[in-house]
């Protein structure tokens, strides 16, 4: 009769069957993963006030520079706390991008820059007009809110090849205004 804490099994134990191995490993690797995803951040990525808070997805009016010869359009972006940016697809490209003439959902990432001031960069995998993928869009930008349900900025714009090498386009980014979209309530029947 064993007296005492019972032995502990090692994970490798010579004793157990390959696919007892296998499930030892198994649930050790799953119990580190739930760990990890259940822990707190240590620290928030940075200090954030009611008015400083960039987080939600917001209604963009896009106005490029002239001489992009681009109609101005409004789109979507979201900014996802982390630091994760998403848009929608951009469906007026100018034909200085070519042979790129459309965009597949825009990814990205976003910080801080100053006192309500945040940087983000998105792209996205660029097609031709056969819809063989042609290129990567970036586009990068700056905005400041300027309340805690607007924002302005401006985006640069840049095409590059499927190595990454990127050639950015004209002095003037295009203007950005942003809402943020909001709940609207639904009186259910």
């Amino acid at each position: 009769m064993h007296v005492g804490p019972r032995p502990v099994r090692r994970i490798f134990d010579s004793r157990l069957s390959q696919p007892r191995q296998a499930a030892h490993i198994a649930v050790g690797a799953l119990s580190v993963l739930l760990a990890s995803c259940t822990t707190a951040p240590t620290s928030a990525p940075f200090n954030e006030g009611p008015t400083d808070r960039l987080e939600g997805t917001w209604v963009v009016s896009i106005v490029p520079p002239t001489m992009a010869n681009v109609p101005a359009h409004n789109g979507f972006i979201s900014f996802v706390r982390g630091g994760v940016v998403l848009g929608g697809p951009e469906p007026n490209l100018p034909p200085f991008v070519a042979p790129i003439v459309r965009t597949a959902n825009l990814q990205g990432t976003w910080g801080r820059a100053g006192s309500q001031e945040f940087v983000w960069t998105l792209s996205s995998l660029g097609y031709d007009a056969k819809g063989a993928p042609a290129g990567i869009l970036k586009l990068s930008g700056r905005l400041r809110l300027t309340n805690k349900d607007t924002f302005e900025g401006s985006a640069w714009i840049a095409a590059c090849d499927l190595d990454l090498a990127c050639r950015p386009f004209g002095a003037s980014p295009a203007r950005n205004l942003g809402t943020r979209l909001k709940v609207e309530p639904v009186s259910m029947p």
